[in-house]
């Protein structure tokens, strides 16, 4: 049973074995499989759950359902159109649901009444995508599978296996696995019709092959690393994917907004799992996400669960500075200093995410295009406290002189790794000061030194030393 607080407890009854908080199917009368299975895929739908293809002693085309109850026990459907075993109804030809074909190592969705089988493993790695429809002949059957056996008519950009998918909002996404060349990082998705079929997109970000958009770089969609054997679950417009195997097992957990449009945004690292694994297999629920056994080594029993109500937050803030200087003898910005609180990891593209990212600009009385940004660099990520020595050399129309009238200075606030659900006070970064020392115009200023901007005295062009180059 889940908790509201995400925790596991027992169920109230258990037809099986208990072995702590859960319950164990020890025979097909109270809910084992008919037989021993790997390297399958299973989605719920309607009060049902399926168990599809994998591995017994060979590839098998099998398809398994059986009833959900309110009180977490399966039983056996009202009715079944293949071979009852136990409480599982058995698809034993392609007539009452088996696959098209026997195989394992695919990934499979299901949405809008149709589940989907994704690419795989037939004795040799597939790009096929079978979909079926659910419940059309009865409680818990499938018809006839389709195969999607060309790019035309929704098969995948590449023969692909042990990769994870999930579908979202109209879409179907695949991500990751192994082809030919070995772990991708290629994300592709296509649209999901009311008649099962898989349709192009209407906007791709990467390169449309078939029905297909792929991700082909980091920019588009793909994720950071080439990776196998992950898992994933979508929640709240964010598609997660966790652990796998990239060569060696990793932990990481990445994760991507999904847009409007079906593509997805840039993938950042959450929190890691506790132990790196991979060939596990996840849930969300009701702001929950569970991680459920794998191999780190050897096979594990552990589950791990994390929550996600907090929502990734990023806040990204300007600033433009008018020093007000006279034509053609502008004042001369010098250094910039920033103070606040960061409690969270380093900066975003430093050492770690999380924290403190500043980059400043310039543009000139005679020139107002600014020049190319400039990112602080402390050396250790965050930018807040330490004072900084403002480099230029033009202004944006390549001018090497009066270069500053104009200081244009961004902020990205990046809580993603560290703000607590709910907010606090103390669980964000912020900025709460930015000063920045400049030398007046040199005929623009009082006789002690000082110099006005938009009508108010500024101090003396008097900055803390040393700063940071």
């Amino acid at each position: 049973a889940l908790s509201s607080s995400g925790a596991l407890s027992a169920p109230a009854s258990c037809s099986g074995t208990v072995a702590g908080v859960w319950c164990e199917s020890t025979s097909t009368s109270n809910g084992s499989l008919p037989v021993a299975t790997e390297n399958a895929t299973s989605v719920v739908y309607n009060g049902y759950v399926y168990e599809i293809g994998g591995y017994t002693s060979s590839y098998t085309a099998v398809v398994d359902y059986a009833a959900l109850s309110s009180s977490g026990t399966l039983s056996a459907p009202a009715s079944c159109s293949g071979t009852v075993a136990g409480i599982w109804c058995e698809s034993t030809s392609t007539a009452n649901g088996s696959l098209p074909t026997a195989e394992d190592d695919a990934t499979s969705v299901v949405y809008n009444g149709y589940v989907y089988e994704i690419g795989g493993d037939t004795v040799g790695v597939t790009a096929v995508v079978d979909y079926a429809p659910i419940n059309n002949g009865g409680p818990g059957t499938t018809s006839s599978w389709t195969a999607s056996t060309s790019t035309s008519n929704g098969s995948l950009p590449v023969a692909t296996e042990n990769a994870t998918s999930v579908a979202y909002n109209g879409y179907v996404y695949e991500i990751g696995g192994s082809t030919s060349s070995g772990y991708t990082a290629v994300v592709d998705y296509a649209a999901l019709s009311s008649s099962g079929a898989l349709s192009a997109p209407a906007s791709c970000s990467g390169t449309l092959v078939g029905v297909w958009c792929e991700s082909t770089s980091t920019a588009n969609g793909s994720l950071p690393v080439g990776t196998d054997y992950a898992t994933s679950v979508v929640y709240n417009g964010y598609v997660y994917e966790i652990g796998g195997y990239t060569g060696s097992y990793t932990a990481v957990v990445d994760y991507a907004s999904i847009n409007s449009n079906g593509s997805l945004g840039a993938w950042s690292n959450a929190y890691s799992l506790p132990t790196a694994l991979t060939s596990a297999t996840s849930v969300v629920y009701n702001g929950y996400v569970y991680e459920i056994g794998g191999y780190t080594g050897s096979y594990t029993a552990v589950v791990d669960y994390a929550g996600l109500q907090s929502i990734p937050r990023v806040g990204y803030y300007s600033k433009l500075i008018d020093i007000t200087g006279l034509p053609n003898n502008d004042p001369t910005p010098i250094e910039l200093s920033l103070q606040g609180s960061a409690p969270g990891n380093p900066g975003i593209g430093s050492s770690g995410p999380g924290g403190v990212l500043v980059n400043y600009q310039f543009a000139a009385n005679g020139c107002t295009t600014f020049n190319t940004p400039t990112t602080l660099d402390s050396g250790g990520g965050n930018q807040l406290g330490p004072t900084y020595g403002l480099t230029y050399t033009t202004n944006g129309c390549g001018v090497a002189t009066n270069v500053g009238r104009y200081m244009l200075i961004r902020i990205i606030l990046d809580d993603s790794q560290s703000a607590s659900f709910p907010d606090s006070a103390s669980s964000h970064s912020e900025v709460s000061n930015v000063t920045l020392y400049y030398h007046p115009a040199t005929n623009f200023r009082l006789r002690i030194g000082a110099t006005f901007s938009n009508g108010s005295l500024q101090s003396l062009d008097s900055p803390p030393t040393p700063a940071v180059p």
